[in-house]
């Protein structure tokens, strides 16, 4: 016998951004570096340097920045 099963075909539901566009973060492995997320897309964060905004942009996920009042929280 059949059974239809309604939690099979539920979304989950969505995750929080950690981090917003123009959040101020550091890198776990260079804290000295002053990055600002630039976008947030598929659990991937795109940030700039601070101090260099032309130069490209660098790609971290969520568990390898820091904000950047916490950096000595950990």
């Amino acid at each position: 016998m059949l059974t239809h099963n309604p939690l099979k075909y539920t979304k989950p539901e969505a995750v929080e951004n950690k981090y917003k566009k123009g959040d101020l973060v550091t890198a776990n492995d260079d804290p000295t570096k002053k990055l600002v997320i630039h976008h947030y897309s598929g659990r991937i964060y795109y940030c700039k340097a601070q101090e260099d905004p032309g130069a490209k942009e660098l790609v971290f996920f969520e568990r390898e920045l820091v904000n950047e009042g916490q950096e000595g929280s950990k």
